[in-house]
Protein backbone atom coordinates (compact mmCIF):
# COMPACT_ATOMS: atom_id res chain seq x y z
CA UNK A 1 0.00 0.00 0.00
CA UNK A 2 1.64 3.45 -1.32
CA UNK A 3 1.03 6.66 1.48
CA UNK A 4 -0.65 9.42 -0.34
CA UNK A 5 1.71 12.82 -0.66
CA UNK A 6 -0.56 15.71 -1.05
CA UNK A 7 0.73 18.04 -4.11
CA UNK A 8 -0.30 21.04 -2.61
CA UNK A 9 0.06 20.18 1.43
CA UNK A 10 2.16 20.45 3.90
CA UNK A 11 4.86 17.39 4.54
CA UNK A 12 6.07 18.64 8.02
CA UNK A 13 4.29 17.63 11.30
CA UNK A 14 2.82 19.71 13.73
CA UNK A 15 4.40 21.10 16.76
CA UNK A 16 2.05 20.47 19.59
CA UNK A 17 2.67 22.30 23.27
CA UNK A 18 -0.02 21.35 26.02
CA UNK A 19 0.77 23.22 29.10
CA UNK A 20 -1.21 22.71 32.58
CA UNK A 21 -4.41 21.55 30.64
CA UNK A 22 -6.99 20.55 33.61
CA UNK A 23 -10.80 19.60 33.56
CA UNK A 24 -13.14 19.02 35.75
CA UNK A 25 -16.99 17.83 35.43
CA UNK A 26 -18.78 18.58 38.65
CA UNK A 27 -16.73 17.16 41.49
CA UNK A 28 -15.18 14.75 38.99
CA UNK A 29 -11.65 15.92 38.54
CA UNK A 30 -10.77 14.34 34.56
CA UNK A 31 -7.66 15.67 33.85
CA UNK A 32 -5.23 17.30 36.37
CA UNK A 33 -2.22 19.57 35.54
CA UNK A 34 -1.44 17.56 31.78
CA UNK A 35 1.75 19.32 30.41
CA UNK A 36 3.30 17.71 27.35
CA UNK A 37 5.52 18.43 24.14
CA UNK A 38 5.43 16.61 21.23
CA UNK A 39 7.71 17.25 17.97
CA UNK A 40 6.85 17.39 14.47
CA UNK A 41 7.07 13.80 13.38
CA UNK A 42 6.94 12.19 16.41
CA UNK A 43 4.33 9.41 17.21
CA UNK A 44 2.94 8.89 20.48
CA UNK A 45 0.82 6.33 22.08
CA UNK A 46 -1.06 7.45 25.11
CA UNK A 47 -2.13 4.78 27.43
CA UNK A 48 -4.58 4.11 30.33
CA UNK A 49 -7.21 2.35 31.62
CA UNK A 50 -10.69 3.18 31.57
CA UNK A 51 -11.95 6.85 32.65
CA UNK A 52 -8.03 7.76 33.14
CA UNK A 53 -8.61 10.28 30.78
CA UNK A 54 -7.44 9.58 27.25
CA UNK A 55 -10.39 10.24 25.02
CA UNK A 56 -10.94 13.60 26.75
CA UNK A 57 -7.49 14.85 26.25
CA UNK A 58 -7.80 13.96 22.53
CA UNK A 59 -10.95 16.36 22.57
CA UNK A 60 -9.10 19.29 24.70
CA UNK A 61 -6.45 19.07 21.33
CA UNK A 62 -9.43 20.22 19.14
CA UNK A 63 -11.27 21.94 21.96
CA UNK A 64 -14.06 19.36 21.54
CA UNK A 65 -14.04 19.47 25.35
CA UNK A 66 -12.78 22.98 27.46
CA UNK A 67 -10.92 22.94 30.54
CA UNK A 68 -10.95 25.44 32.87
CA UNK A 69 -6.94 25.94 32.71
CA UNK A 70 -3.83 25.55 30.51
CA UNK A 71 -3.74 25.95 26.81
CA UNK A 72 -2.67 23.74 24.35
CA UNK A 73 -0.57 25.48 21.36
CA UNK A 74 -0.72 23.77 18.11
CA UNK A 75 1.82 25.43 14.97
CA UNK A 76 1.69 28.57 17.89
CA UNK A 77 -2.04 28.56 17.37
CA UNK A 78 -3.79 28.26 21.41
CA UNK A 79 -6.63 26.30 20.03
CA UNK A 80 -8.26 26.54 23.63
CA UNK A 81 -7.99 30.26 23.76
CA UNK A 82 -8.40 31.35 20.07
CA UNK A 83 -11.46 33.35 18.09
CA UNK A 84 -13.10 30.84 15.71
CA UNK A 85 -11.90 31.51 12.67
CA UNK A 86 -8.08 31.13 13.51
CA UNK A 87 -9.65 27.13 15.61
CA UNK A 88 -11.05 26.33 12.33
CA UNK A 89 -7.49 26.65 10.66
CA UNK A 90 -6.08 24.76 13.76
CA UNK A 91 -8.75 22.46 13.05
CA UNK A 92 -8.23 22.01 9.19
CA UNK A 93 -4.50 20.83 9.57
CA UNK A 94 -5.64 18.20 12.24
CA UNK A 95 -7.39 15.00 11.14
CA UNK A 96 -9.29 12.70 13.95
CA UNK A 97 -10.06 9.15 13.63
CA UNK A 98 -12.63 8.45 16.33
CA UNK A 99 -13.63 4.96 17.83
CA UNK A 100 -16.92 5.72 15.54
CA UNK A 101 -16.18 5.82 12.24
CA UNK A 102 -19.16 8.61 11.87
CA UNK A 103 -19.84 7.90 7.80
CA UNK A 104 -22.50 9.58 6.37
CA UNK A 105 -24.07 5.68 6.14
CA UNK A 106 -26.24 6.16 2.40
CA UNK A 107 -23.46 7.40 0.17
CA UNK A 108 -20.49 5.84 -0.76
CA UNK A 109 -16.88 5.43 0.38
CA UNK A 110 -15.50 7.86 -2.21
CA UNK A 111 -18.19 10.28 -1.23
CA UNK A 112 -17.22 10.01 2.56
CA UNK A 113 -13.35 10.59 1.85
CA UNK A 114 -14.17 13.63 -0.11
CA UNK A 115 -15.78 14.75 2.57
CA UNK A 116 -12.36 14.91 3.97
CA UNK A 117 -11.81 18.04 2.18
CA UNK A 118 -14.58 20.01 4.10
CA UNK A 119 -12.20 21.25 6.94
CA UNK A 120 -10.54 23.33 4.33
CA UNK A 121 -13.54 24.87 1.91
CA UNK A 122 -17.01 24.89 2.00
CA UNK A 123 -17.59 24.50 -1.42
CA UNK A 124 -20.76 22.52 -1.91
CA UNK A 125 -19.68 20.63 -4.86
CA UNK A 126 -18.16 17.90 -2.19
CA UNK A 127 -21.01 17.14 -0.78
CA UNK A 128 -21.91 14.52 -4.27
CA UNK A 129 -18.62 12.77 -6.00
CA UNK A 130 -20.74 13.53 -9.38
CA UNK A 131 -20.40 17.06 -8.74
CA UNK A 132 -16.83 17.00 -7.50
CA UNK A 133 -13.88 18.49 -10.01
CA UNK A 134 -11.92 15.94 -11.57
CA UNK A 135 -8.68 16.34 -9.55
CA UNK A 136 -10.20 16.12 -6.19
CA UNK A 137 -11.93 12.83 -7.02
CA UNK A 138 -8.53 11.67 -8.15
CA UNK A 139 -7.19 12.21 -4.98
CA UNK A 140 -9.79 10.33 -3.02
CA UNK A 141 -9.43 7.50 -4.86
CA UNK A 142 -5.67 7.50 -4.50
CA UNK A 143 -6.40 7.72 -0.23
CA UNK A 144 -8.55 4.63 -0.53
CA UNK A 145 -6.14 3.12 -2.66
CA UNK A 146 -3.40 4.11 0.09
CA UNK A 147 -5.43 2.05 2.74
CA UNK A 148 -6.30 -1.06 0.17
CA UNK A 149 -9.85 0.13 -0.82
CA UNK A 150 -10.45 1.50 -4.13
CA UNK A 151 -11.94 -1.80 -5.38
CA UNK A 152 -15.20 -0.72 -2.81
CA UNK A 153 -15.00 2.89 -3.97
CA UNK A 154 -18.63 2.83 -5.17
CA UNK A 155 -19.99 1.17 -2.04
CA UNK A 156 -22.54 2.57 0.36
CA UNK A 157 -20.64 3.16 4.21
CA UNK A 158 -23.76 1.40 5.66
CA UNK A 159 -22.81 -1.85 3.29
CA UNK A 160 -18.94 -2.07 4.78
CA UNK A 161 -17.51 -4.08 7.09
CA UNK A 162 -16.12 -2.82 10.94
CA UNK A 163 -13.12 -3.04 9.34
CA UNK A 164 -13.84 -1.29 6.00
CA UNK A 165 -15.22 1.69 7.53
CA UNK A 166 -12.57 2.16 9.46
CA UNK A 167 -10.13 2.25 6.35
CA UNK A 168 -12.04 4.68 4.65
CA UNK A 169 -12.07 7.12 7.83
CA UNK A 170 -8.53 6.39 7.88
CA UNK A 171 -8.14 7.20 3.77
CA UNK A 172 -11.05 10.25 5.24
CA UNK A 173 -8.02 11.62 7.30
CA UNK A 174 -5.66 11.53 4.92
CA UNK A 175 -7.30 13.41 1.92
CA UNK A 176 -7.58 16.17 4.33
CA UNK A 177 -3.53 16.20 4.29
CA UNK A 178 -3.44 16.95 8.13
CA UNK A 179 0.12 17.65 9.99
CA UNK A 180 -1.48 16.08 12.93
CA UNK A 181 -3.58 12.78 13.35
CA UNK A 182 -5.13 11.92 16.35
CA UNK A 183 -6.54 8.70 16.45
CA UNK A 184 -9.17 7.43 19.36
CA UNK A 185 -8.45 3.66 19.86
CA UNK A 186 -8.21 3.05 16.01
CA UNK A 187 -8.03 -0.89 16.25
CA UNK A 188 -10.55 -1.42 19.46
CA UNK A 189 -13.32 -2.74 17.42
CA UNK A 190 -11.45 -4.83 15.04
CA UNK A 191 -10.09 -8.81 15.19
CA UNK A 192 -6.03 -8.57 15.76
CA UNK A 193 -5.23 -8.91 12.61
CA UNK A 194 -7.18 -6.39 11.05
CA UNK A 195 -6.40 -4.13 14.00
CA UNK A 196 -2.45 -5.05 13.14
CA UNK A 197 -2.75 -4.32 9.62
CA UNK A 198 -5.06 -0.59 10.62
CA UNK A 199 -2.09 0.15 12.37
CA UNK A 200 0.38 -0.49 10.05
CA UNK A 201 -1.58 1.95 7.55
CA UNK A 202 -1.04 5.02 10.14
CA UNK A 203 2.56 4.24 10.21
CA UNK A 204 2.61 3.92 6.54
CA UNK A 205 0.45 6.96 5.71
CA UNK A 206 1.47 9.75 8.56
CA UNK A 207 4.83 9.40 10.27
CA UNK A 208 6.42 8.04 6.88
CA UNK A 209 5.19 11.34 5.55
CA UNK A 210 6.69 13.45 8.20
CA UNK A 211 3.51 13.98 9.91
CA UNK A 212 2.57 13.65 14.12
CA UNK A 213 0.19 10.81 15.00
CA UNK A 214 -1.15 10.44 18.84
CA UNK A 215 -2.85 7.58 19.17
CA UNK A 216 -5.14 6.20 21.93
CA UNK A 217 -4.56 2.81 22.81
CA UNK A 218 -5.56 -0.33 25.59
CA UNK A 219 -3.24 -2.70 23.52
CA UNK A 220 -0.15 -2.64 24.78
CA UNK A 221 1.70 -4.43 21.66
CA UNK A 222 0.62 -1.84 19.49
CA UNK A 223 2.05 0.81 21.79
CA UNK A 224 5.14 -0.76 21.60
CA UNK A 225 5.14 -1.46 17.78
CA UNK A 226 3.93 1.56 16.64
CA UNK A 227 5.08 4.61 18.74
CA UNK A 228 8.17 6.71 18.70
CA UNK A 229 7.09 7.43 22.75
CA UNK A 230 4.67 6.27 25.50
CA UNK A 231 2.86 8.76 27.66
CA UNK A 232 0.42 6.84 30.84
CA UNK A 233 -2.53 8.13 32.22
CA UNK A 234 -4.06 6.88 35.66
CA UNK A 235 -6.54 9.63 37.38
CA UNK A 236 -6.15 12.28 35.13
CA UNK A 237 -2.45 12.52 35.67
CA UNK A 238 0.98 11.74 33.52
CA UNK A 239 2.77 8.87 35.37
CA UNK A 240 4.73 7.49 32.69
CA UNK A 241 6.61 9.42 29.70
CA UNK A 242 9.01 7.68 28.41
CA UNK A 243 10.96 6.96 24.98
CA UNK A 244 9.18 3.23 23.81
CA UNK A 245 12.69 1.64 22.99
CA UNK A 246 13.05 2.09 27.05
CA UNK A 247 10.12 0.95 28.57
CA UNK A 248 8.50 -2.49 28.77
CA UNK A 249 4.92 -4.24 29.24
CA UNK A 250 6.21 -4.95 33.18
CA UNK A 251 6.05 -0.80 33.55
CA UNK A 252 3.27 0.09 31.62
CA UNK A 253 1.27 -3.05 33.21
CA UNK A 254 1.03 -0.64 36.83
CA UNK A 255 -0.92 1.75 34.98
CA UNK A 256 -3.80 -0.59 35.12
CA UNK A 257 -3.57 -1.78 38.61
Amino acid sequence: MKAVVSRAGTKTGADLFIQQVSLRYGSQQVLSDISLKIAPGETLALLGANGSGKSTLLKCLVRLAVPQTGSVVIDGTDVLNCPRRQLRHARSRIGIVFQKHNLVPRVSALSNVIHGCLGKTSDPRLWAQIFTPADIRYKAMECLDAVGMSHLAGRQANRLSGGESQRVAIARALMQDPALLLADEPAASLDPGTGIDVMELFRRAFPGQGKTLVFVSHDLDHALSFSDRIVGLKDGRIIIDTPTKETGKDELARLYR
